[in-house]
């Protein structure tokens, strides 16, 4: 497939192909995972979406993956399962109270 420079199974760009030819070979098991988004929205204090100059939108909230930043950058630590649960419950809390105006 790589050596004909097209990817029939997964849509690979041509120029992202690389053969491989020369052995040894290595393979690891993996399970198969889902991806997530961990440069969400950027929220204030009370979960709220902030626009561009940082004002909150009225009405829109934000928490776990989708609340941006909370891992400091783009990715997820794939080697701590979980990580992002009590972040996420916390969130959904703070958002709660704060629709509740208890906040």
């Amino acid at each position: 497939m790589a050596a004909d420079g097209r990817d029939v199974e997964f849509g690979v760009a041509k120029e992202n192909l690389c053969p491989v030819l020369k052995p040894p070979f290595y393979g690891i098991h993996r399970h198969i995972r889902f991806t997530v988004s961990c440069s969400g929205m950027v929220v204030n204090e009370r979960m709220q979406v902030v626009d561009d100059d940082d004002k909150p939108i009225e009405g829109l909230y934000a928490a776990g993956n989708l609340a941006g930043h909370f891992y400091g950058s783009t990715d997820y630590p794939l080697d701590v399962f979980g990580l992002n649960l009590g972040h996420n419950y916390t969130q959904g809390y703070v958002i709660a109270k704060e629709i509740m105006g208890e906040l």
